[in-house]
């Protein structure tokens, strides 16, 4: 699993190292961990077996929304 949550040029310059990885292992699983903003970029991407989408900038919010008197 590759997590990189965001920053879009982090995830556009990792695609290279997913794809030669994906060449030298053809049947390895590669899932990819990213927030909403990138995940774009890689849903549907050849070399991903699959793309999760985190919303943790949300987390925080949905947390505190439970104690809101």
């Amino acid at each position: 699993m590759i997590v990189k949550l965001s920053a879009i040029g982090d995830v556009v310059q990792t695609l290279p190292m997913v794809e030669a990885l994906r060449d030298r292992y053809p049947q390895a699983q590669i899932d990819w961990l990213v927030e909403e903003e990138p995940s774009d970029l890689l849903i549907g991407h050849p070399a991903l077996n699959r793309v999760i989408v985190s919303r943790r900038k949300s987390w925080p919010k949905r947390l505190f929304r439970k104690w809101e008197f």
